[in-house]
């Protein structure tokens, strides 16, 4: 299997406080931790949210299971989805161990059944992608329907790829990153699944697109760009008024001449502007 390198680092309290400015250079993507179980809400989630969105570094969430039962993994799932920032690309559910029968108040319940309906709570709650994140050395034994997930995510360290189809791996624990004084896990893409499909930059992905052909813009993506311009030409607007010392002698002609109308001497110049400046200087009348 060809592995795809990518910055992408899933980070928690354990991190402590980052320095956003610096890790958000480092990194393509980050995967923050929402909780682990319902009653431990991790205290840096909405932090690390916050930053994440003022840094405009892509974010998905993930929740570690605790769930006993099917009931207990529907509450879960209410909370993960609660406490999330809901700017987040995609929610993942975090499975390690066997929480219906190996915890207190286990139900013995199948982890099947459990997992089954922690997706499909979430499922009920939001259209955005949902992943797995299953332990490799517990891959058979969880017995998980892995066909619930849009994407399987699975940690094995060191170069050995992880014994089970994924979409993501998880191939350190001990990786450093610009920003964090500490370790941190690291991450790495398999297959189809490119980084532009888990941050929702894909066109296909966005609800509502699905005729959008090739080379056309999305409503999403319309409105970013129309921003972005109105942005530039904003900051540009400032300098227009004023020609620069250099240019003046030909600016003054332009306008003499009536090849230029005199205004905003800084803005740029369109292929369709040039050709009627060219249809003037060169169809003028003798």
């Amino acid at each position: 299997m060809v592995i795809i390198a990518g910055a992408i680092v899933d980070i928690s309290h354990h991190q402590g406080t980052i320095n956003w400015s610096k890790f958000s250079k480092a990194v393509d993507m980050v995967i923050i931790r929402t909780q682990d179980g319902s009653s431990v809400e991790d205290t840096m989630h909405t932090y690390n949210e916050q930053q994440a969105i003022k840094y405009k570094v892509p974010f998905g969430v993930y929740a570690f299971n605790r769930a006993s039962s099917a009931a207990a993994a529907r509450i879960e799932a209410q909370n993960f989805y609660q406490r999330a920032n809901k700017n987040t690309k995609f929610y993942v559910i975090d499975v390690e161990t066997f929480s219906s029968s190996g915890s207190i108040g286990g139900s013995g319940e199948s982890m099947r059944s459990v997992i089954n309906a922690y997706v499909a709570q979430l499922r009920a709650l939001t259209k955005k992608k949902i992943g797995l994140y299953i332990a490799n050395h517990l891959y058979d034994d969880l017995h998980l329907d892995v066909t619930k997930f849009d994407f399987v995510w699975i940690p094995r360290y060191g170069v050995t790829p992880p014994s089970h189809p994924f979409d993501m791996w998880q191939y350190t624990e001990t990786g450093t990153v610009e920003g964090v004084s500490g370790k941190v896990d690291l991450n790495r893409l398999a297959g189809k699944k490119t980084l532009a499909w888990y941050i929702g930059d894909d066109p296909k992905k966005e609800e509502g697109t699905e005729n959008i052909k090739k080379g056309e813009l999305t409503i999403t993506q319309y409105e970013e760009l129309k921003k972005r311009i109105e942005e530039l030409e904003k900051a540009l607007g400032k300098k227009d008024s004023k020609v620069s010392e250099v240019h003046k002698e030909g600016w003054a002609w332009a306008k003499k001449e009536g090849i230029m109308d005199g205004q905003n001497p800084k803005k740029f110049v369109t292929r369709e502007m040039l050709s009627s400046v060219l249809f003037k200087k060169f169809n003028k009348k003798k």
